[in-house]
Formats: C-alpha cells, sequence, structure tokens
C-alpha cells in the first residue's frame, strides 16, 4: 500500500496499521509543532482530525478518549450467536450479519434532539456509502434526553437497537461481551466508540473517540481488504 502512495493518501489510516511501513515514507510520529498539547486540549484531535493526525501525531495517539484504536481476536466464532433487541421490539440474529462488517457504536440520547438526530443521519449516510459491505447497528443510552425518544426512533439504513445500559449491573449483553473480548470493566460514554467487526467474526477493532467520517476511511479500506471491490461496486 505504502509503495502505491496510500500513506500521504490515508494518513490516519496507514498511521494505525502500517506505522513501520510508513516512516520508510517519511511519516514520523513525533508532533510537528509546540502547540499540539494545547490544541488535543481543545478537543482539535476529534473535531480537527484531519490536521492534527498529521501535524500533531503523538499527541493525539497518546489523549485519552480521542481516536484510541484497540484489536481484539474472537477466536470461536461467538459473535455470531449474539442477538439483540431492537427499538422497534423485534430480535435481531447476529447471524444475519455474517459475510458483512459489522460495526456497532453507542449513540448518546441528549437534551437537544436535533444533536442527536443528526448523528443517526450522519450514520445512515456512513451506511449507504458501503451498502452492499457493512451493517451498523447504533445502541442508544440515555444521558439527558428522555428515554422514550429512544422508543421513537427509526430508520430503513441502519439496525436501530433498543436502549442499552453500557455499564452497570445491567450491562447490555453485546456490550458485556465486548467488555469481555478487550478485558475492560467500564466503556467511555463521553464519547462514541465504534466497534467494527470483519466479515469472517473473528476480530473486532475499537475505535474510541470516532464520529462517521472518521470510520469512513477504516471501512473503505476494510471493504477494499475483504471483498475486493472499487469505490463504485461498495456504493451501490
Amino acid at each position: 500500500m505504502a509503495m502505491n502512495g496510500a500513506c500521504p493518501s490515508e494518513y490516519e489510516y496507514m498511521l494505525r496499521y502500517c506505522s513501520g511501513t510508513c516512516k520508510e515514507d517519511a511519516f514520523s510520529m513525533l508532533d510537528k509543532s509546540e502547540k499540539c498539547p494545547e490544541a488535543a486540549k481543545n478537543h482539535q484531535c476529534l473535531t480537527n482530525s484531519h490536521n492534527m493526525w498529521r501535524e500533531c501525531p503523538e499527541t493525539c495517539k497518546n489523549t485519552k478518549g480521542i481516536r484510541k484504536l484497540e484489536v481484539a481476536r474472537i477466536y470461536d466464532g461467538s459473535f455470531f450467536d449474539l442477538e439483540a433487541k431492537k427499538a422497534d421490539g423485534s430480535i435481531l440474529d447476529f447471524q444475519d450479519l455474517d459475510n458483512h462488517i459489522t460495526v456497532l457504536v453507542n449513540v448518546a440520547i441528549l437534551q437537544d434532539a436535533n444533536k442527536t438526530k443528526k448523528f443517526f443521519e450522519e450514520l445512515e449516510t456512513l451506511n449507504t456509502m458501503f451498502v452492499r459491505t457493512v451493517k451498523i447497528l447504533a445502541f442508544p443510552f440515555e444521558v439527558t434526553g428522555n428515554a422514550e425518544e429512544c422508543k421513537a426512533l427509526s430508520s430503513d439504513i441502519i439496525h436501530i437497537m433498543e436502549e442499552a445500559q453500557l455499564n452497570g449491573p445491567d450491562t447490555h449483553p453485546v456490550y458485556r461481551y465486548l467488555k469481555k473480548l478487550f478485558n475492560v470493566t467500564d466503556f467511555e460514554t463521553l464519547f462514541p466508540t465504534f466497534f467494527m467487526v470483519n466479515s469472517e467474526g473473528n476480530y473486532v477493532e475499537s475505535h474510541q473517540g470516532g464520529d462517521p467520517g472518521h470510520m469512513t476511511t477504516f471501512l473503505r479500506q476494510r471493504s477494499k481488504m475483504e471483498f475486493d471491490l472499487d469505490n463504485k461496486h461498495y456504493l451501490v
């Protein structure tokens, strides 16, 4: 990929997956500006990610809750044994996700309903881009909003699940399963975490502090790798 110019064109992806190769392309893990720490404090790694990951890779990589990527193996194929209730009361059998890249994401139900709606619309746009290769499961959880808003959510594009507890004794079974894979007690709730399971269900990536736009690069590369499709083919 580096020989084809992927390091400069897909910098954040290559930094995560092929950092050793990208060193040969003159990319450094060192910050290029002394202003990086201050910019990170102002959440620029999240809101201005494209520029920040080029100029401040060291700071952004070490900033808690911002674009932290971890990978866990699934050795027994157990992901496809799961099932979960959707917001409309129906049951989603995860066997139906086989041969697709599955994205699971927690979505905060906020007091500002427009912000909540906008995030769901961004997820729908993302799924539409990769309609043949990706299935998105959105797990709403109440932060400052009304629990009834969760039940009113609907989509013909993504799977909107029932309201989920991410932590505590009533943790949703799917998130309890993910905690076991990553060996963690609690998940971060200040930022969305995107869990991306490959089409064979044998490993999962955790993208903490991501957003739908951030996931586009990773889904584009993963679709190419797993399905050998070019841009025009996974858009339809």
